[in-house]
């Protein structure tokens, strides 16, 4: 039998409430001056545990000395009832909680995406979103009145309006935009000399004069309140500083020594202001050869606790290889998750957008589309991302040397691929197209006319050539097998594909081939900041890979090109300053003896300066030179004369260049690079 507290009415025992005045009901006796037990029924409703606070019917207290309160027997079942309500209340709120994960669960941040281009335009570098997302600023190089200019540019995303509040020469300063400060009013900027460290700066967004805020440094991030920043830097190793905005109260964050990094990236502030995002790779990781076999370690500092130990404030969310560095790693607006670039296994010149949860960890890819993205800016409602994409518009000219004049032969083509013109023997050209995940590779006549696609590789190509005879591609390429890229033989077809190279003989790019069946390329022999290069040579039809002795020892020497009578060889060599630390670039050309390098012939600045190639008589190097026009000049190895082979009045890329088959005309590649602006909306979310 049960009977309510209240009125005492009785009622069986498969009742649980009272239907007079909803007292839930107790077993046995209902009379106050005995005890009594509530019953806790499974299947009560969250509205039904406001009744339970009624069974408390008296207020009489007993003070005890000392003034502890002793409750009497009717407040104490009060009390003890009222108590039962509340732990119906925590498993009623706990079980709704539950369900109502199960059945409203919160929506994946931008599982469903939607994209939208905002505008193009040429040479748009770093970029920064305002904390209103009205208006964006970025970097800007130009030709204006004659100079080659950097600037930083302001413009409204809604009208397309822009303004220039910071110019400088392109060729003496380097500039890049960092970021806005969270109240909108200022925008931060990195700006060094040639040779020079970089401070960081800040000037109104609507222009005017700079402030100088940090001296040296590098990488920067800003706090949510405007008030710390973080950063590392130049030229003093990997370690994390944090200070004032106004640059006082510096002070190490994280010494990369804590963590054995070899090198550290940092990402941005966490929107509550405690955390900063950042990868980095272990310095004590090897593989047999002794080169650096560490993953990435995509990891969360927190910055409160700053007497806790390295390894306690860092917390690691995703530990993995990736096709080329990850990078641009910002925070979702909620703080539950980080966004960032990164290149696949694979895929290294390729990069796309991803999603990482914390503190889960959950790896998603958000994109995979045929396009490169390049930067990314979350806003500040968390409901969309701000990317940047690239591509280049291609187009395919003959160039007489002599009287310097130019034709274009090709409209522009958006989809060609930069670094892939080749040519055989019987006047034949090649090139590349990218696609989603893949390579497109083509031919063509020398005037353009009757291109044709021969096949499709999946993966990435870095460069190719065809043989003299035009009977096979070699191409560096990516590999699955080991770090970096290898080289692959295979027919005109894509057929009878072999991989030429193992992972100790990994190649880069800008292959060479001689007519003798020797292919030329340089080798990655170390990984990580001090990085070395050797040019190499390998049969075409397969072997050993030799490295080319008797070259004069250089930081780095890359992009080897033999002269066609296997004389001479030219190649860019990157020299150290052991004393300064600053890199010099040079090109050099050298004589060869089978194979062997000799004496060098010529040695001159390589500022500006690449695709370097022979004339079809091996009487001069042509190359490009960066003007801000990208024309081609001639250096003739016998007088070290240099003259001038072009005159573009556009400021379109030296992409690739070829001779053609009589060796009167110079074929070529001209490349604009453009980005889009896009706007990338989270679908999952309400607008």
């Amino acid at each position: 039998m049960k009977r309510c507290p209240q009125c005492s009415r009785e009622y069986d025992l498969t009742m649980s409430f009272c239907l007079d005045d909803g007292t839930e009901l107790l077993y046995g006796p209902a009379t106050t001056d005995e005890q009594a037990t509530a019953i806790l029924h499974s299947t009560e409703a969250l509205s039904e545990a406001a009744t339970r606070a009624q069974l408390d019917t008296t207020n009489e207290t007993a003070v005890l000395p000392g003034g502890i309160e002793r409750v009497t027997s009717t407040k104490r079942r009060g009390l003890v009832l009222a108590g039962a309500g509340l732990t119906v209340i925590v498993i009623a709120v706990a079980g709704w909680y539950f369900v109502g994960e199960k059945l409203f669960p919160k929506p994946t941040p931008f599982a469903k995406i939607s994209s939208e281009e905002l505008f193009t335009g040429d040479s748009i570098g770093r970029y920064a979103l305002s904390p209103d997302g009205k208006l964006i600023a970025y970097n800007k190089r130009a030709m204006k009145e004659g100079k080659d200019t950097k600037m930083v540019v302001v413009r409204q995303l809604a009208s397309g309006a822009e303004s220039v509040i910071r110019e400088v020469d392109a060729v003496s300063t380097n500039l890049i935009v960092e970021s806005f400060s969270p109240d909108g009013e200022y925008i931060y900027f990195g700006e060094s000399q040639a040779g020079g460290p970089s401070n960081l700066y800040k000037i109104a967004t609507l222009g005017g004069s700079v402030r100088k805020i940090l001296e040296n440094v590098t990488t920067t991030a800003i706090s949510p309140d405007g008030k710390k920043i973080a950063f590392k830097k130049s030229g003093g190793g990997q370690d994390i500083y944090e200070g004032n905005v106004d640059g006082s109260g510096q002070q190490v964050l994280l010494a990369a020594a804590d963590i054995k990094a070899g090198a550290i990236i940092l990402g941005d502030w966490s929107p509550n202001g405690k955390k900063l995002s950042m990868w980095y790779w272990r310095a004590d990781m090897k593989d047999e050869a002794g080169a650096n076999d560490s993953p990435y370690f995509i990891a969360v500092l927190d910055t409160e606790n700053p007497g806790d130990s390295a390894t306690e404030r860092v917390r690691v969310l995703h530990e993995g290889d990736w096709g080329n560095d990850p990078n641009t790693f910002h925070w979702a607006a909620d703080g539950n998750g980080l966004v960032f670039l990164a290149n696949k296994v694979g895929s290294p010149l390729k990069a796309d957008l991803f999603y990482l949860s914390y503190p889960g960890g959950e790896l998603r890819q958000l994109t995979d589309d045929a396009a490169n993205y390049l930067d990314l800016k979350v806003a500040a409602d968390g409901k969309s991302l701000i990317a940047r994409t690239g591509f280049r518009l291609v187009t395919l000219w003959s160039l007489d040397p002599k009287t310097k004049t130019a034709k274009r032969l090709t409209s522009e083509d958006k989809a060609t691929h930069s670094n892939s013109l080749s040519a055989s023997n019987d006047g034949q050209l090649f090139f590349l197209k990218r696609g989603k995940g893949a390579d497109e590779f083509y031919s063509m006549n020398q005037d353009g006319t009757d291109q044709k696609k021969l096949f499709t590789r999946k993966g990435t190509v870095d460069g190719f050539e065809v043989t003299s005879d035009g009977k096979y591609f070699v191409a560096s390429a990516w590999s699955p097998s080991g770090p970096g890229n290898h080289l692959y033989r295979m027919d005109l077809d894509g057929s009878n594909e072999i991989q030429l190279t193992d992972v100790k003989n990994t190649a880069s790019v800008n292959i060479r081939l001689t007519a003798g069946g020797m292919i030329w390329f340089t080798r990655i022999s170390e990984f990580g900041p001090s990085q070395r290069m050797q040019i190499m040579r390998i049969p075409v039809a397969g072997g050993f890979a030799g490295v080319v002795e008797g070259l004069e020892p250089a930081f780095g020497d890359r992009n080897p090109s033999p002269s066609p009578n296997y004389m001479y060889l030219a190649y860019m060599a990157w020299v150290k300053d052991e004393q300064t630390g600053k890199i010099k670039s040079f090109v050099r050309v050298v004589e060869l003896n089978d194979g062997v390098a000799g004496k060098k012939v010529l040695e001159i600045n390589g500022d500006q300066m690449s695709r370097i190639k022979w004339t079809p008589d091996s009487s001069a190097i042509v190359f490009e030179r960066d003007t801000g026009r990208h024309d081609l000049f001639k250096i003739d190895i016998a007088s070290k004369t240099e003259t001038q082979v072009s005159e573009f009045d556009t400021n379109m890329d030296t992409a690739d260049f070829v001779w053609s088959q009589d060796g009167t005309k110079i074929l070529m590649f001209k490349s604009l690079g453009l980005s889009s602006i896009i706007r990338i909306k989270d679908s999952g979310l309400a607008n």
